[in-house]
């Protein structure tokens, strides 16, 4: 059996690189890779949860949740294509010249 102290752990750890990685790293997909660290850590503690009071509610709220994350992910990668075929945009501080 694993530890609870470990797996909060983990999940604390999980979180706080994937919240370093949004906010220190200027491209798109790699904005959208520390939000789905952030996500899966939280999404880790709803599984832990459910687990520990046998209760599957935390684990059906996973399923939706990385569902929408899977939908997230696909509009952000869209809308990260057209920003660079049509602008050449990379970064998040080349939208500043999209303002009209």
């Amino acid at each position: 059996m694993i530890c609870g102290y470990s797996v909060i752990f983990l999940s604390i750890v999980l979180f706080l690189i994937g919240i370093a990685i949004f906010i220190s790293k200027k491209t798109f997909i790699m904005m959208l890779i520390g939000a789905e660290f952030s996500l899966n850590a939280i999404n880790l503690l709803f599984v832990f949860f459910s687990k520990v009071k046998n209760n599957l509610d935390g684990q059906i709220f996973v399923i939706f949740s990385l569902t929408v994350a899977a939908i997230e992910v696909a509009t952000g990668i869209a809308i990260a294509v057209i920003l660079y075929r049509k602008h050449k945009i990379q970064k998040r501080e080349d939208l500043k010249e999209l303002k009209g």
